[in-house]
């Protein structure tokens, strides 16, 4: 996480817009700078789309003190997001979602598929309108698996900017051995934040189904942002497409932090 670049892919549209403001808020306190793109279906599309990023991009910084800059490319979104974020060393990927299919596509099953072309981690929001403080409380939910101290990481380090409440979940079980493996991560996550000076609260979940608990969870805690890991199966609790679409486009439109895992032989969070 050393580059202070946040990419935004935009369609222009009204979610791609309340990006733009997570945009602002990120690149503003962790001192970087946007860049915005967007991708074309057609080479013909190009200098129409180049003229409409021209007056975007006039239009954030007139409005907000930050720096910018507009990319149009042709080409496919489930290829090319990834590709572009990597190729800037980019902090985050901020998305925005919508209900129902847009100029682009990025509705939330398609944005599962965006969102694992990339090593980046996504930001991925609705039409919500942002608060001016960012991310006050931060939804942690702890999965079983070894990659889940990479969103540990990542969420810690938004919540130290912000001066975050990072809320634990846990999930509910009485299987013994997998009793020992959340435990241990709790603990992990537990001394991780506490050395960080970040307030942190743990909250066991009500039922099995945990997904839906996230969900629940979130709303009660007025939740700014949900922190989830992209890891197949390892999300053992809320494993599945299904599962983390619901989480991606939730009713209450809360903003979601995902993690791809990245291979590393040193942790980065140490």
């Amino acid at each position: 996480m050393k580059a202070n670049t946040i990419l935004v892919p935009t369609d222009f549209s009204p979610a791609a817009d309340v990006a733009s403001k997570h945009a602002v808020l990120l690149a503003n306190i962790f001192d970087g700078k946007i860049v915005f793109l967007h991708i074309t279906n057609k080479p013909s599309e190009q200098a129409s789309a180049e003229s409409k990023m021209d007056q975007y991009i006039k239009g954030i910084e007139s409005s907000h003190s930050v720096k910018c800059e507009g990319v149009v490319k042709t080409g496919s979104i489930f290829e090319d997001i990834g590709d572009f974020a990597e190729d800037l060393s980019a902090k985050f990927i901020v998305m925005g979602t919508h209900g129902v299919k847009g100029m682009q596509k990025i509705t939330g099953s398609y944005a599962i598929k965006v969102i694992t072309s990339s090593k980046i981690p996504f930001i991925v929001v609705q039409e919500k309108t942002l608060t001016k403080s960012g991310y006050n409380n931060i939804v942690l939910p702890l999965d079983l698996s070894i990659e889940t101290k990479q969103k540990i990481g990542y969420s810690a380090e938004i919540a130290k900017k912000f001066n975050s409440t990072i809320h634990i979940l846990v999930p509910k079980t009485t299987d013994k051995e997998l009793l020992v493996k959340v435990k241990r991560n709790v603990t992990f996550a537990r001394n991780f934040l506490t050395e960080k000076g970040i307030e942190s609260r743990i909250k066991v979940a009500e039922s099995g189904a945990f997904s839906k608990e996230i969900l629940s969870f979130s709303k009660n805690c007025n939740a700014d942002l949900i922190a989830i890991m992209n890891a197949g199966d390892n999300f053992v609790f809320a494993s599945g497409a299904a599962a983390k679409q619901s989480i991606l486009t939730n009713e209450h439109m809360v903003p979601v932090l995902c993690v791809n895992p990245v291979d590393t032989a040193v942790a980065f969070w140490k």
